[in-house]
Order: structure tokens, then C-alpha cells, then sequence
């Protein structure tokens, strides 16, 4: 277990240390939304693959009034988040945030204004496999494909809906057949500041045509 301070706040929260860490990524993804959707009143938003709830928790403090679901499937992730939670609660007395243990291929809610994610990068094969199951399936496409999350996204009721997800530049040609499969567009392709320019990551946001 490792303790980290949430930025903006006197919070600590826990994240497990064998598992996917906080990164620049997940920094860019959440200052993005944070710069972007600053209008965006009482929006529904999900994070996929939430882990211990750092995305969650950022956008809960800069948009108290939106609801906010993260959905992990595993469940040591979801009982930290959840932990956090009461702490999070007691500082900020906030609702309208959840975390659920749920697999995406079988959750089945289509309201959602805006879902975000930091996914796993890369495909079963595409790369050494930890051998700490955890760590594996936050990083390997074992449970969670990027096939899954544009797919989820594509049956969203709601026509103005948005998906934010980072992906590597290795990932892009795939994500852009998948995009056209499902009838999406890329509004935008933002890369992730820090990132390598031989190891490039990329936030995309994406939209139903």
C-alpha cells in the first residue's frame, strides 16, 4: 500500500503498489476535462477501469455537481476506492460519486454524458506479462479490450455524448479503424505532454456521428 497526496487538497489517499500507478497520463486526462468541460453542468460521467478513484476524485472536486461512477472489475481496487471514499466524504461532505465492481462487457447503463478512461495499453502478446495478476490485467487487454470501450460507448443514448481515453501511438491506426466500425469521430488527438516522443501517448476524445 502506498499513500499519495491529491493535489489541490490535504487529502491522502491509498493505492495498491503492485498495481497500475498514477502517471502523467492519468494527470493529463483529468486537467483536460477539468479545462474543457468547465461549463458542463450536472453531467453523468464513468470512468472505466477507475482503480483506486483518481480520476473520479478530481473531477468530483472541480464539478461537485456531477455524477460520477467508477467501475473496476477488480475487487481490492473497488474496496480502496471505497475506503477513500470516506474520506473524501467527510473532508468535502459530497454525493453523487460511487464505486462499483463491475466487468464493462456486462454492465449495462446507456445514460452517461461523458466516459472517461486510462485503459490497458497493450494486447495479450504485445508485450512481458507481470506476473502479478493485477498489475497484468491493468496493463494487458485480458479483461478489458479497446474493442469493449468504444463498443460500450457507441450504445450511449444520448447523442452528445464523449469518450476520453488515452491510448499509445501504437494503438492509433487500431483505434481509428474501431472508431470508424462503430460510427465514432475523433474531435480531438492531444498528446500527453511528458510522454517519449519514441514511446508517444495520446488523449483522445471522441464523439457518436
Amino acid at each position: 500500500m502506498k499513500a499519495i497526496s491529491i493535489p489541490e487538497t490535504d487529502l491522502s489517499f491509498y493505492q495498491m503498489s503492485n498495481n497500475h500507478q498514477i502517471t502523467s497520463d492519468t494527470a493529463f486526462l483529468s486537467e483536460t476535462i477539468i479545462k474543457n468541460y468547465a461549463e458542463q453542468n450536472a453531467l453523468k460521467v464513468l470512468d472505466i477501469g477507475t482503480g483506486m478513484g483518481i480520476i473520479a476524485y478530481m473531477l468530483k472536486l472541480n464539478f461537485p455537481d456531477w455524477q460520477i461512477d467508477g467501475i473496476d472489475i477488480q475487487e481490492s481496487l473497488i474496496t480502496l476506492a471505497k475506503q477513500n471514499l470516506q474520506e473524501f466524504c467527510l473532508a468535502y461532505q459530497s454525493k453523487g460519486l460511487r464505486f462499483l465492481q463491475k466487468d464493462l462487457r456486462k454492465y449495462e447503463r446507456f445514460d452517461y454524458d461523458l466516459i472517461v478512461s486510462n485503459p490497458p495499453y497493450y494486447k495479450e502478446g504485445q508485450a512481458r506479462l507481470p506476473e502479478d495478476y493485477g498489475k497484468a490485467i491493468a496493463r494487458h487487454e485480458i479483461t478489458l479490450k479497446m474493442d469493449d470501450i468504444l463498443q460500450f460507448f457507441a450504445q450511449q443514448e444520448k447523442q452528445t455524448a464523449r469518450l476520453l481515453i488515452l491510448y499509445p501511438a501504437f494503438r492509433d491506426k487500431e483505434l481509428q479503424n474501431g472508431a470508424r466500425q462503430y460510427n465514432l469521430a475523433i474531435l480531438n488527438q492531444m498528446t500527453v505532454p511528458d510522454s517519449k516522443a519514441n514511446n508517444q501517448t495520446f488523449l483522445y476524445e471522441i464523439e457518436k456521428c
